[in-house]
């Protein structure tokens, strides 16, 4: 059996305790492991550089601003038409015309927000995520605050934990994908089931 579970930390106490578990574990209807928060925090924060950085040079910036010109097109076109729906009653086409540039001028923003979302994952540069003082309070919930902005999911299973980011990327995905969580790595962070 593959158990699939979201996953969530537990806690945030002046020494560095709590675990990532599945949330059905109080119910008793999850036996996966939980993973200790320190060393995956730390690995986390070691690895996840190379992952979130992009080399997509300035796509990023001319997709923004293709969207963002198509926006104001299709913003200028709607203006035009609502005084002309409000004149005739009886024109359907102009109405299904005005429902379409509105949906395009939706998926369009939502376009544009998950762009501007990509990029304004972190306050903090890239380079300096590695530099997390782990064994304060403050640098423990910074490190929370952190991976929650750049981690969608995380996903326990017996033999493997898969990371989901919001850019798209997967880590752990199989045991070919580099860097794969090793089994040493997994006997480090894997402890045993919570008690319920």
């Amino acid at each position: 059996n593959v158990y699939k579970r979201q996953v969530h930390p537990t806690g945030v106490k002046a020494t560095y305790q709590g675990v990532y578990r599945c949330n059905n574990v109080p119910d008793g209807r999850c036996n996966v492991p939980t993973i200790k928060r320190k060393p995956f925090d730390k690995w986390m924060l070691d690895n996840i550089i190379g992952f979130l950085e992009r080399s997509d040079g300035n796509h990023t910036d001319k997709r923004k601003a293709e969207i963002e010109y198509q926006i104001s097109l299709v913003t200028s076109k709607l203006k035009k038409a609502t005084p002309l729906l409000l004149e005739l009653d009886d024109v359907t086409e102009l109405k299904e015309q005005v429902k379409e540039l509105n949906i395009q001028r939706s998926n369009m923003q939502s376009e544009l927000d998950e762009l501007n979302q990509r990029e304004t994952l972190s306050d903090k540069p890239l380079h300096h995520l590695s530099e997390t003082d782990l064994t304060t309070k403050a640098g423990r919930v910074e490190a929370q605050l952190i991976l929650s902005k750049f981690v969608q999911s995380i996903e326990l299973q017996r033999e493997m934990i898969i990371i989901t980011l919001r850019n798209g990327t997967v880590i752990g995905k199989s045991r070919d994908l580099s860097p794969v969580l090793s089994r040493d790595l997994m006997k480090q962070v894997v402890s045993s089931p919570s008690p319920t």
